[in-house]
């Protein structure tokens, strides 16, 4: 036989007719009570700012779910750490822009081409002042080495030769065009 024993409190509960009446309650019932503005104000932050996207997978809901409330256990600590401060009030999207400063830091997901030192044609060796492989700006055009070579292949760059105003794909067509000249 087993036998559960739950620890009471008693509750004081108004009657419509103006009486008070007194119940037994369990206690978790009353620490509940007593504590609950805590989980209203983390689902309340939690819901101003998602992070991620509803799924049905869990484990991708549980992720977003336990990094969402990371970032607003770490936004609370912040904002009770500087509270003796008298500045203004801290929001959370402000927190959580420079938090997503702090972890991007500069990265770009864009490949940068590396210029090494261009090799040397039948004169000698291109004068890399003069003549260097850079970026010419956004707009893609035709590899001129490419075409001149086969007319059947083409390759769309944004990289060129900066003296010539040229865009050319890579180090190496850099040279094949430099040649042609």
């Amino acid at each position: 036989m087993l036998i559960c024993v739950f620890q009471t409190d008693i509750a004081n509960r108004k009657q419509r007719d103006g009486s008070v009446r007194q119940y037994t309650r369990p206690e978790s019932v009353s620490l509940y009570q007593q504590h609950f503005r805590g989980v209203d104000l983390c689902d309340q932050l939690r819901a101003g700012y998602e992070v991620g996207r509803p799924s049905k997978k869990w484990w991708k809901y549980l992720m977003n779910f336990m990094l969402n409330l990371s970032i607003i256990n770490s936004f609370l600590v912040k904002v009770e750490s500087h509270r003796e401060e008298n500045q203004k009030r801290y929001r959370q999207i402000t927190f959580r822009r420079r938090l997503a400063e702090q972890l991007i830091n500069g990265f770009s997901s864009t490949r940068r081409m590396i210029c090494n030192p261009l090799p040397t044609i039948r004169g000698g060796p291109i004068n890399a002042v003069d003549h260097q492989l850079t970026r010419l700006g956004r707009k893609r055009s035709t590899c001129k080495a490419c075409v001149s070579s086969s007319p059947k292949r083409r390759r769309d760059t944004v990289y060129g030769c900066i003296r010539c105003n040229t865009h050319i794909c890579s180090a190496d067509c850099m040279v094949k065009f430099h040649s042609e000249e």
